[in-house]
């Protein structure tokens, strides 16, 4: 096993392909880095800008290079001493012309091969066993009579175009076509291209199939004519808008496809396959099937004897049927390889919640410590007031109703579908049993949404066998939470669902009871994560506003913040389970960067300032701008905390920037839900909302007022985000860097994160400070250039390679501190037998100093050291070198050159 010391994740795609991340690998190496942790490589729609839509899980992506620029790729990590962590995308796969899986099964439905691979319901609409397809923008009728669907020919045969998708028309349908084009072909002048189609129509109407060997261009390539003639005989099924009519025999043809097109509204209520969270174009694979895993994962499996493969990344592992299964195959399948011992889960973890025991994995991608950090960083008698604050605000509901209607939301309006399918699967159970005899479908579906919505997790963990002790009680608490919300339901109602729930100690019910009611919990569980997803990421995170920093992904909305006593914990638990998981702080999928949250994070400490500040803003926006109905109140405080967070202190950028903002707002308000939305798009309330941003950006003077509070704020956020490289560099787990942000990144949510990095400055400043070695003092009185977290991140990184074996292995101790200030320090020791490394960063710097940094703050507080520990130090970061006195280390000293520190002993290369 090759434990990687510090991941970079590089966003992939056609603009930044596999040689682009090449180049930067030498750079990586002086940064510190030692394993590129990529985005996925497989083969992905046309164009995409994430690879997350994967249309072949078996060939490497043509667009990032393939396969012969992975192998470059490969060649000079080792050269390098370096690795790579792969994603995969398990889960789902792309609806697309280029996926030939479901290709196929659009072509010959449920005679496809490939049927199984998808999780396809092919009897739920009453015995018409297709494929139901909402792709429309708009209604059926309309796109059939405006011409949007044509039937086309191509090189294997006749589709349906619709805009850019394209959709196979089933061989069978085919017939009609010729023979009608034998119409135009002339008896006497044109008898090889009527024979040529003659046998065509002939081999079809035996049953045969035309596959792409002996495909319908191979039939009529010695044949212009045959083709002239096919394309004359297709205006019979292209119509002609205005004409009603004339569409009739293209509807005829439509009804006898295996597959549907439909509105995509209709997903919700008539959708016959799973997808991935609401995606229509994503739809869910099968892979809990060995055929389907197998052929999945052949190409990775292969690359993964690789020795530069370190890793497997897992997207979405709560949308698989049964995830520790997936795993377990998974580790057998890679038996030797490297990558077998660092599998990581994208797993998003509740409060008090721990990965399944039984799961051979590192651990998750880092959610969990991105969360803990930020809460142990806040202040938390800070975060009362501005709960006070923010319930004056405009009666906002509390955090948990807002995340209840946000589930509640997304069940009814987006996962309608897959409730029904629960629902129509459970109700033959009820008929016999005696607690659900007398229910009616209505009740059981009201008890089903019910529990789901008060679930306080994305799912449990329910294998063949049976659940842990903590998914007993959790369901159990989801059970008694849901019987207090949905009032008026029978309680026979929930006796039944729960005797569904807990069915193993039943011994009434025959062994295939068993196993339908232990399959039916394990579709449940599918569900809960995407209601979970989509009402919590997708909807509360941009509704409840108290303190946006905390509106993160796992994140807890009115967390009354963390002592470092609960965040040292988390660390010694998570030394002693997964000491190599992912420590992150950004990722792609994060609704702020690390640097935004930090800043925003400030507010925490300085919540009376921030009172003040914002109605002044308010008082001077009605001034020059006039009364406004758009943005609300809730909106706009999120506007300006959005402000605080991200506004860039160069004026110069001020125009990029207005428009990257009013991107985000736009997203914002379209996932809160409230006033527009994704589905029905509310253009004039959109229209008003950006009038305000550039109406706000003109009169220069109200944006100069903000920024005269927003640059002290900024500089002590810098502060937080450097301690957050301190954190989670040094402490157990495997550092995880976002690309770019080694530099400040001002960046919101995505594709905001995803804009290009300019990796040509950040080499050049870090050759800068390699060879010129500028002060960390002069650095920080210059930081809005943002050399100084590059500085810090180089150092920090350095400290952690030169030491690989301290970091990855030593023991974690907290550390306490004595004195008037104690209670704004944050420290740790890592420690293995004589090697030695303290980590010590302030806590509410700016509550202490605001709004000017001050050093003399720490008189008379120390470090209390272990008794074990050495007396010499020297600090990593600022070079000064420390005595110890008594088993003391003066703050004061300390923090003196530098606002944080990293103690070295004299063992330990620095």
């Amino acid at each position: 096993m090759t434990t990687p010391h510090a991941t970079y994740r590089l966003q992939l795609h056609q603009d930044f392909p596999l040689a682009a991340a090449e180049s930067l690998i030498p750079y990586l190496d002086r940064l510190g880095i030692d394993t590129l942790y990529l985005s996925p490589i497989f083969q992905a729609r046309k164009g995409s800008p994430h690879g997350y839509d994967v249309t072949d899980p078996t060939t490497v992506n043509a667009e990032l290079g393939g396969q012969a620029a992975l192998d470059r790729l490969f060649e000079t990590l080792r050269a390098h001493h370096m690795g790579a962590i792969l994603d995969i995308v398990p889960n789902h796969m792309a609806a697309d012309h280029d996926n030939r899986w479901w290709w196929d099964v659009l072509a010959r439905g449920q005679d496809s091969p490939f049927a199984s691979f998808f999780d396809i319901d092919w009897d739920r609409h009453r015995g018409h066993h297709q494929l139901v397809l909402p792709f429309l923008g708009q209604p059926f009728v309309t796109e059939l009579e405006s011409g949007a669907m044509r039937v086309a020919l191509g090189d294997v045969g006749f589709y349906l175009t619709y805009y850019d998708k394209e959709f196979p028309l089933t061989a069978p349908s085919w017939r009609p076509i010729l023979a009608r084009a034998l119409c135009f072909l002339d008896p006497q002048t044109q008898k090889g291209a009527r024979r040529a189609l003659y046998r065509l129509w002939r081999h079809l109407a035996e049953g045969h199939e035309v596959t792409p060997r002996d495909s319908l261009n191979t039939w009529l390539n010695r044949y212009p004519t045959a083709k002239e003639a096919i394309h004359q005989a297709l205006t019979h099924w292209n119509g002609t808008p205005g004409q009603k009519d004339s569409w009739n025999p293209l509807e005829k043809l439509l009804r006898a496809q295996p597959w549907r097109l439909a509105h995509f509204l209709v997903a919700s209520r008539e959708g016959n396959y799973r997808r991935f969270f609401d995606i229509n174009d994503l739809p869910a694979v099968r892979v809990e099937q060995d055929s389907v895993f197998d052929r999945a994962h052949s190409t990775l499996i292969a690359l993964c004897n690789n020795a530069v493969v370190y890793g497997l990344r897992i997207d979405h592992i709560d949308g698989l049927y049964d995830p520790s299964s997936y795993l377990s195959t998974l580790s057998l399948r890679l038996k030797k390889a490297p990558s077998k011992d660092f599998l990581l889960v994208e797993k998003i973890l509740g409060a008090d919640e721990s990965l399944p025991a039984r799961w051979p994995v590192a651990g998750t991608t880092g959610y969990d410590f991105l969360n803990t950090t930020m809460q142990v960083l806040l202040d938390s008698d800070g975060l009362v007031q501005l709960t006070a604050l923010y319930a004056a605000w405009e009666d906002p509901k509390d955090a948990a109703v807002s995340v209840d209607a946000g589930k509640r939301q997304a069940l009814t309006e987006l996962f309608g579908s897959e409730l029904d399918r629960l629902c129509r699967e459970v109700y033959p159970m009820a008929a016999g049993d005696r607690w659900g005899h007398d229910l009616t479908e209505l009740e059981i579906r009201r008890a089903i949404g019910a529990l789901t919505v008060s679930l306080p997790i994305y799912r449990t963990y329910r294998s063949h066998d049976t659940y842990s002790s903590w998914d007993q009680n959790i369901l159990k608490k989801a059970f008694k939470r849901a019987i207090d919300q949905e009032k008026g339901l029978p309680p026979q109602a929930w006796v039944f669902l729960y005797h569904v729930f807990f069915s193993d100690t039943d011994r009434t019910l025959t062994a295939k009871e068993h196993q339908m009611r232990r399959d039916w919990v394990m579709h449940w569980q599918q569900l809960t994560g995407p209601v979970h997803a989509k009402g919590f990421e997708d909807t509360a995170l941009y509704r409840y506003h108290r303190l946006v920093c905390l509106n993160e992904v796992g994140g807890d909305l009115d967390s009354p913040g963390l002592t470092p006593d609960a965040f040292h914990r988390m660390l010694i638990d998570r030394q002693a389970t997964h000491p190599n998981a992912l420590n992150a702080t950004s990722t792609h999928d994060t609704k702020r960067s690390e640097d935004v949250r930090a800043r925003i994070g400030i507010l925490s400490e300085i919540p009376l300032q921030w009172k003040t500040a914002v109605e002044d803003w308010q008082e001077r926006i009605a001034e020059r701008v006039g009364s406004l109905t758009v943005p609300d109140l809730s909106t706009e405080y999120l506007f300006f905390q959005t402000l605080v967070g991200a506004l860039p202190l160069n004026r110069d950028e001020r125009p990029a920037f207005s428009e990257r903002l009013k991107s985000y707002m736009q997203k914002a308000v379209r996932e809160a839900k409230v006033h527009t939305g994704w589905v029905h798009p509310n253009l004039a309330y959109e229209n008003a909302l950006f009038s305000f941003i550039d109406t706000l950006f003109v009169h220069a003077e109200i944006v100069d007022r903000m920024e005269r509070f927003i640059r002290p704020v900024a500089y002590y956020g810098a502060l937080s985000s450097l301690s957050q490289v301190l954190l989670k560099t040094l402490a157990p787990g495997v550092p995880d860097f976002y690309q770019g942000s080694e530099l400040w990144d001002l960046s919101l949510t995505d594709p905001d994160n995803r804009r290009p990095v300019d990796y040509t400055e950040r080499q050049r400043l870090l050759d800068t400070i390699t060879t010129s070695r500028p002060s960390p003092q002069d650095l920080l009185e210059h930081w809005e250039d943002g050399r100084i977290k590059l500085y810090v991140t180089s150092r920090t990184l350095d400290v952690r390679r030169r030491n690989a074996r301290l970091f990855q292995h030593g023991a974690y101790e907290a550390l306490v501190s004595e004195g008037p200030q104690s209670d704004h320090v944050l420290a740790f020791a890592r420690h293995d037998e004589h090697q030695w490394c303290l980590v010590v960063v302030p806590l509410r710097y700016a509550r202490l100093t605001w709004p000017s940094a001050s050093h003399n703050i720490w008189h008379s507080t120390t470090l209390i050291l272990p008794k074990e520990a050495p007396n010499v130090w020297q600090d990593a970061l600022s070079g000064q070198s420390l005595f110890a006195e008594a088993g003391e280390l003066p703050l004061e000293a300390i923090f003196s050159p530098f606002p944080m520190a990293i103690l070295t002993s004299k063992e330990v290369s620095s």
